[in-house]
């Protein structure tokens, strides 16, 4: 057995030692982000803008390209500061040509999405929107096309911070509140030309204490087109809710209940006309109920084209700055365009039970419409939209924003893992070393050693400023030699910070990722050089994130059944994920350099536990290792065809603690693995030869001069990564002790085979 050069001492510095484990405290039910959004309903709708008279100070038809600027802060009701968007009306008014409009925040670029289709000379039907505001309270509208007029009434705005008397939006299950057609919850009658009907609007899923409802409205037999005015019970005037044409006309539209929890519905048209309502949400009364608005714009599908009941399955959380997780609901603006029937969309979470009720966008054929809709995401982030007709249409998503609720916030673990690798040669020097780790009171800890061989010139610092973090986070070296640290905060959300110049010992501010998943990334690279993080959600879902540039996204792959944290690795087509599921087997999915999620399989096993471990040999032939039932390592290979046998391989007898370490021994050849005893202590084995898949006995992997086993227990799981030093390539083996001190030795390899011991690094 080849021993150490040097008898094994005290490394490290302690950088804290606590035995407490900082939680963060539970959330309130509504936005526990502490950023507002929470929505103040008028009692009835406020007109801000008619270009017909000049209200709200612009005059004249709207013309072709043309963008104008208009004021809502301080008018009709919003506050003149702290109004982050409204909830508006917006009706355009004798188009002369096929058209949109467009509506976003002063300020911003305008988006590539339209807030309304128009039809050239089309009824006046208007359209409920969820308009941002610009920092100075105002928005723009763009006319794509011909001339025309446009009135704007405000139902409501949303605060920049929560306040007393106001709170976020509650979904619930769709269901029909009322129907004049066939006598739900109100005579079975039509509504008279001028008069009006009065509906309870709370009750079953919305409580008496709402603040107000989103409901879709559908006007049906309309013999003219005409307008439709709700208010709370007992209050009169206020301007038009909703603007409808002659026929069928769907709209949303968000109603203040009275006192008694009912409201009045005023029917201004010329003829009679039936009305039905269903439940989509309501806004509750309390700060401390409900998702809190946040803004974002982005077309999701550019014109799917759906068969006659047909459906998609469309990912809205995760895209546009939404976490994967954490959101209530999605403002969406459904259009239809070139429908060859009769018919409406129908719009639900995945996974649950479909509607009886009819959604949105009630439309005939060759019609443009469009129309807002509430809707959660269900499972995967993902929303089901069916086009209820005898035809084909065309299908367009925009988002007009979304509501945040609180994501379980996720406590800090104690003894998480070291992570570390080695940089290239910079000139005669070798490569530094780079770690990070999370200390057990959250902080987020990076380590420079500017000299493999000496580990007293590590640079120690705390990077995580005010941020709590969990898990282990992950290192991702960048072409330009900087290094990039990813963490899990606390609050759920994936943060990121970058050195600011290979080496430095400044960083850039920490970049919120996003996500809102219960565990810690893994950061993996594509062939071609670029990092994704990957996570799996509370349902075992896996997600993933570009890590640099400009994509966003936190796109779902599919389902692992994931228990915890994933690992990642590079091969021929791209990464290849696993995971020990739920039930202790080991799942695995490819994520393509194309971007697909191919090739998910059960790799078998029972009663695994922790994380797995990868060996990568040449030609992308993968060896895996995973503590098995009973504690024990287990482990199984593809063959050269890149098939997995059914059966694992036990590696000896050896009970351990946590999840093992593996790599390819860049002196030997051989797969290496590392683990931590029920002593505490650190045990290796490895191949007896280059790729036999037999392995030598379990041995004590730190030794001293004399080959005699030497303690310095570990209370972390083991890392292995390729190191070269001044002995030369080889690797090592990096935790952290019950002190909490940082613990490195290079491993002294032995060509015979026979064993693999440990030399600290002084």
């Amino acid at each position: 057995m080849m021993t150490c050069r040097s008898r094994t001492t005290l490394l490290g510095v302690v950088l804290a030692v606590l035995a407490s484990v900082l939680i963060a405290p539970a959330p309130a039910l509504a936005d526990a982000t502490g950023k507002g959004g929470d929505f103040v309903p008028f009692a009835s709708p406020v007109r801000t803008v008619d270009t017909r008279n000049g209200t709200g100070g612009v005059t004249g038809a709207r013309g072709p390209g043309s963008t104008t600027v208009f004021t809502a802060a301080g008018l009709g009701g919003v506050p003149a500061t702290g109004a982050t968007a409204v909830l508006l009306d917006v009706t355009p008014v004798g188009p002369t040509a096929a058209t949109y409009l467009t509506l976003w925040a002063d300020g911003t670029p305008r988006p590539g999405t339209a807030t309304i289709n128009v039809a050239a000379n089309n009824p006046t039907v208007s359209l409920t929107a969820l308009v941002p505001l610009g920092a100075n309270g105002k928005f723009q509208l763009y006319n794509s096309a011909g001339s025309v007029h446009v009135v704007i009434d405000v139902h409501g705005y949303f605060t920049s911070t929560a306040g007393s008397g106001r709170g976020g939006f509650v979904p619930v299950a769709q269901s029909v509140l009322f129907d004049t057609t066939t006598g739900i919850a109100v005579p079975k009658a039509t509504i008279a030309a001028r008069s009006s009907l009065t509906v309870q609007v709370t009750g079953g899923s919305v409580p008496a204490t709402a603040n107000a409802v989103y409901l879709n409205v559908v006007v049906s037999n309309a013999t003219s087109a005409s307008w439709l005015r709700a208010v709370p019970e007992g209050s009169t005037g206020g301007a038009t809710s909703i603007d409808f044409a002659s026929g069928t006309t769907s709209s949303g539209l968000v109603v203040k209940p009275g006192a008694n929890g009912r409201v009045t519905i005023y029917n201004a048209s010329s003829g009679s006309i039936n009305l039905r309502a269903h439940t989509y949400g309501y806004f509750s009364a309390s700060s401390t109920e409900g998702a809190g608005y946040r803004p974002a714009t982005g077309r999701l599908i550019n014109g799917a084209e759906l068969a006659a009941n047909g459906h998609l399955d469309v990912q809205v959380a995760g895209l546009l700055g939404m976490p994967a997780k954490g959101v209530s609901a999605v403002a969406l603006n459904l259009s239809v365009s070139g429908p060859t029937g009769y018919g409406y969309y129908r719009a639900w979470p995945l996974g649950a039970a479909e509607p009886s009720t009819s959604s949105f966008n009630h439309f005939a054929p060759n019609q443009t419409k469009s129309d807002m809709a509430l809707v959660e995401p269900g499972v995967e982030g993902r929303i089901r939209i069916k086009n209820v007709s005898t035809g084909t249409v065309r299908l367009f998503v925009d988002i007009q924003g979304w509501f945040a609720k609180p994501v379980p916030p996720v406590a800090v673990r104690p003894f998480t893992r070291v992570v570390a690798f080695q940089g290239p040669p910079a000139g005669a020097a070798l490569g530094a070393i780079e770690y990070a780790y999370v200390d057990n009171i959250g902080r987020l800890v990076h380590g420079h050693q500017s000299s493999p061989d000496s580990f007293s010139t590590v640079r120690w610092e705390t990077i995580s400023g005010d941020e709590a973090f969990s898990g282990p986070p992950a290192l991702n070296p960048l072409a330009d030699s900087r290094t990039q640290v990813l963490g899990q905060s606390s609050t759920a959300d994936l943060l990121s910070r970058t050195q600011t110049s290979a080496g430095s010992p400044t960083w850039d501010p920490w970049a919120n990722l996003s996500g809102g998943l219960p565990f810690p990334p893994t950061v993996a690279k594509l062939p071609d050089g670029t990092p994704l993080a990957f996570a799996a959600d509370a349902d075992g879902v896996v997600w993933r994130r570009f890590v640099t540039g400009t994509n966003t996204e936190w796109r779902v792959m599919g389902d692992l059944n994931a228990a915890g944290e994933l690992v990642a690795v590079t091969v021929r087509d791209g990464i290849q994920v696993f995971a020990v599921d739920t039930g202790g087997a080991l799942r695995t999915g490819l994520y393509t350099s194309a971007g697909a999620f191919t090739g998910v399989a059960n790799l078998g096993g029972s009663g695994f536990s922790g994380v797995p471990a990868v060996v990568v040999y040449p030609g992308y032939r993968i060896r895996l290792v995973v503590r098995g039932a009973g504690g024990t390592v287990v482990t199984k290979a593809q063959d050269t065809a890149g098939v997995f046998p059914a059966a694992w391989d036990a590696v000896g007898s050896l009970a351990v603690k946590g999840s093992p370490a593996a790599l390819l021994s860049p002196v030997t050849g051989t797969a290496e693995f590392v683990v931590r005893g029920t002593d505490d202590e650190l045990y290796s084995t490895g191949e007896t030869g280059q790729g036999t898949g037999t392995w030598r006995s379990w041995t004590r992997l730190l030794v001293d001069p004399i080959g005699q086993p030497v303690s310095d227990p570990s209370a972390t799981d083991p890392t292995v990564f390729p190191m070269t030093n001044a002995n030369g390539a080889s690797w090592a083996v990096v935790f952290r002790n019950a002190a909490n001190a940082p613990r490195l030795y290079w491993v002294n390899p032995n060509p015979a085979f026979t064993a693999a011991t440990a030399v600290p690094v002084v």
